[in-house]
């Protein structure tokens, strides 16, 4: 009998690792929710400053995972 874990993974299924570079790029993707509302709640809601921070951690963000490759078609559509 052969353990599931076993089995090798298809190619087209495996994912390649992330590069750290990319990693942080991730990582801050996921944090630009919490450092926008840390930016309102420090320069308050009539400032520009929270919409122009949360641009340049998008920015940062997209820019450290140029290169990674696109998994599937709704990643493109996002891209």
């Amino acid at each position: 009998m052969q353990l599931v874990t076993s089995v090798p993974v298809p190619a087209d299924l495996a994912r390649k690792r992330l590069t750290v570079r990319q990693m942080i790029g991730e990582f801050l993707l996921i944090l630009r929710p919490l450092i926008a509302i840390l930016a309102i709640r420090c320069f308050g809601e009539e400032s520009y400053a929270p919409y122009i921070i949360s641009l340049v951690v998008d920015l940062i963000a997209n820019w450290l995972q140029r290169d990674m490759t696109v998994l599937d078609g709704t990643e493109a559509l996002e891209w």
